[in-house]
């Protein structure tokens, strides 16, 4: 419970955000608004900002009440599927144009991580683009046992198949939801051959 507190509190302290940059930067590598799953939507800022421009959106978060964070328009509430689920409970997602994943997937286990690798290859339609951050061995984090990391030859190693659209490693100190941290994080953008 204490775990969804956390997540509750910076999703507050996120509130009013901008949609992340990774985000609008992938939307210029996808030739046409459909299906977009949203994975680890978190506080909705993400999905609500798709549903904004015509997007069908599936959004996956752990932490309930994800429908009420997104509060969607009205004439947008019809084109958002709100599932309250981590990834070990997903059996499978709708085909996708677009799957983004927004630093949710460092926080899936190594069995998890595996399955929804599997189930985010699997929704993409060919030419359908991935979005979303992996973090690496020198990240702060990297110690907790809630937390994957991935060195570069793995996260290659993971995209050997895909077109990759951008691909950067970057290491900065800066803020998180938990104060002060060094992130060492793999930004991804690459698009299903």
């Amino acid at each position: 419970m204490a775990e969804t507190s956390d997540w509750q509190q910076y999703y507050s302290a996120a509130a009013g955000r901008a949609p992340r940059p990774h985000l609008i930067a992938a939307l210029e590598h996808v030739s046409r608004v459909g299906t977009a799953i949203d994975l680890g939507a978190g506080d909705g800022v993400d999905s609500r900002f798709l549903l904004d421009r015509g997007w069908q959106v599936v959004a996956v978060d752990a932490t309930p009440g994800l429908r009420e964070r997104i509060a969607a328009r009205a004439d947008a509430s019809s084109r958002l599927d709100a599932r309250d689920a981590s990834f070990e409970h997903l059996d499978e997602l709708p085909d996708a144009d677009l799957v983004l994943a927004s630093y949710s997937l460092p926080f899936a286990r190594a069995a998890e991580f595996a399955h929804i690798w599997t189930l985010i290859t699997a929704a993409l339609r060919p030419g359908g683009v991935f979005a979303g951050q992996l973090f690496g061995h020198r990240d702060d984090w990297a110690a907790r046992d809630d937390v994957l990391t991935h060195s570069a030859s793995e996260v290659a190693d993971l995209l050997a198949h895909w077109q990759i659209v951008e691909l950067s490693e970057r290491e900065r100190d800066g803020p998180s939801g938990r104060g002060p941290k060094h992130w060492h994080v793999f930004d991804i953008i690459a698009r299903r051959p």
